[in-house]
């Protein structure tokens, strides 16, 4: 014969504390070694279909990220790998930018054996030097393809994106790398950090012909 027990007293009347037990199967098991093995072998399977090497790869609770390091290649090449693998996973490489910092990334999503798959690189935004006030100037462009500089902490207005090295170096980043590389270390005193909206950033007459 079974008797049920009340959570609250034992057989003898006395109350107990009231805090149930812990049950198996409670709460759902997402990161056992079973549901990383898991990932591991879908993640092997989809590097042996694609023949690359290099990849910087991690399972988590059933979940797969794919980083395509930076010592693989340059932004071209690692930006075509995650293409290439964006195609196994049913999915399409985009550009991914922060808006509120200079981070920029090529990733794509997808699936294989029904597990969620993440792959990405990261890109490096292009730079115009600094403002009088030592801030750097960061280069990005408007939906129409014309270049602008970006003084942190501005943020990127909708359809923005950063200028990276996945693009051709623009002619302000290019003389901006020059002048630092000839130009000897020095110091002298700075000016407070001057702080521009990226709606005054320099007009097309000041890029002395930069805009593309």
């Amino acid at each position: 014969m079974i008797t049920p027990v009340s959570p609250d007293h034992d057989h003898a009347g006395r109350r107990e504390d009231a805090r149930p037990a812990a049950l198996a199967g409670r709460y759902p098991a997402a990161g056992q070694s079973a549901t990383t093995t898991a990932a591991m072998r879908a993640a092997a399977d989809l590097i042996d279909r694609s023949g690359i090497a290099g990849l910087s790869v991690t399972c988590s609770g059933g979940r797969i990220s794919i980083q395509v390091p930076r010592s693989s290649g340059n932004a071209q090449s690692r930006a075509a790998t995650v293409a290439r693998l964006a195609g196994y996973l049913g999915g399409t490489a985009v550009q991914d930018d922060n808006p509120a910092e200079d981070y920029s990334c090529i990733k794509a999503h997808g699936t294989v054996g029904g597990l969620p798959v993440d792959v990405f690189t990261g890109l490096t935004v292009q730079e115009a030097g600094t403002d009088p006030g030592g801030q750097r100037l960061l280069l990005a462009a408007d939906p129409d393809g014309r270049i602008a500089q970006v003084v942190p902490p501005a943020r990127l207005p909708d359809g923005w994106r950063w200028l990276t090295d996945l693009d051709c170096p623009h002619p302000v980043a290019g003389a901006a790398l020059k002048s630092a590389a000839s130009t000897p270390p020095a110091v002298q005193p700075r000016a407070p950090a001057v702080r521009k909206p990226l709606e005054s950033a320099y007009p097309q007459a000041e890029m002395n012909g930069a805009w593309t």
